[in-house]
């Protein structure tokens, strides 16, 4: 009796999980679109024209953190298979390579802009590969393209390092900066790192935002929070089959298995040996 009524709930937990994992919309996460050798983040135009070839011929509809926003807040139905589809700091080669790329199978995306440096060499990256970000020229290109503008703060720090004051001012300066330039209403934060906590939540909302992203290590699994919404990495060196797995109805469950082992590469990194010894090994 005792192993019937365990089994009983396991079943319906299990189908709780299921009808939870079921109505999460994946956020996908890129970066740079162009191909340069052991890069991880930089994914090749080929492999990005195959996920969206994939996307398309599997019934997904790409659609705006606005659009996302609105359903979790007021219910308003999206379509079937949503997807959104984002891109870190605003790369000159998210207009030149990828915007074709989405037009061609008729996908949208969203761009993340670091105001403080449009038009300039992605110097704040230390040990990254140089690559121009998109001009106000450009961005404005992007947005007439049926795109989506939204903030990555105005020098891309680590926010929770600041005082509520340096926050503010990364955030409330990159949102007026993007919407007098362009013209266009900025309501989503992209955290850069995705680095957040609760006082960032806080100012990020006292700010005028909508919402933020964040990245799996930062973000709920089993809620929605408007100001924490999980991303799934793109990384360079995924297969087309990986891919489809991270866009699967049950890609909460991919973002899970992160957290765990990114948890477990921080416990585990300095770990003592009995005899005084450090393991400094990642796993």
């Amino acid at each position: 009796m005792i192993l019937l009524i365990i089994t009983a709930v396991a079943l319906l937990a299990a189908f709780l999980m299921y009808r939870r994992f079921a109505r999460a919309v994946p956020i996908l996460m890129y970066h740079r679109i162009i191909d340069i050798p052991g890069d991880r983040i930089s994914m090749p135009p080929e492999k990005f024209a195959a996920q969206m070839r994939y996307l398309r011929d599997h019934g997904f509809h790409a659609v705006s953190l606005a659009a996302l926003h609105r359903h979790l807040a007021e219910s308003v139905p999206l379509p079937s298979r949503p997807v959104v589809l984002t891109f870190d700091d605003g790369y000159e080669d998210n207009l030149t390579t990828a915007l074709p790329i989405l037009r061609e199978y008729g996908m949208t995306g969203t761009v993340f802009v670091i105001s403080g440096w449009v038009g300039r060499m992605n110097e704040w990256e230390a040990g990254q590969p140089r690559c121009r970000l998109m001009t106000w020229e450009q961005l404005a290109e992007w947005h007439r393209a049926g795109m989506e503008i939204a903030a990555h703060t105005m020098t891309h720090p680590h926010l929770p390092r600041l005082t509520d004051e340096e926050i503010a001012k990364e955030l409330i300066s990159c949102k007026q900066v993007i919407e007098e330039r362009l013209g266009i209403p900025v309501n989503f934060l992209c955290y850069p790192y995705g680095d957040v906590d609760a006082g960032v939540k806080r100012i990020t909302q006292e700010c005028g935002y909508l919402g933020g992203v964040a990245i799996f290590e930062n973000a709920p699994i089993l809620r929605d929070d408007p100001y924490a919404l999980r991303r799934v990495v793109m990384s360079a060196r995924q297969t087309l089959g990986q891919f489809a797995v991270k866009v699967f109805l049950l890609h909460p469950l991919t973002i899970w298995f992160r957290q765990v082992e990114r948890g477990m590469k921080r416990r585990f990194k300095r770990r003592p040996f009995s005899n005084g010894q450090v393991a400094s090994w990642h796993i």
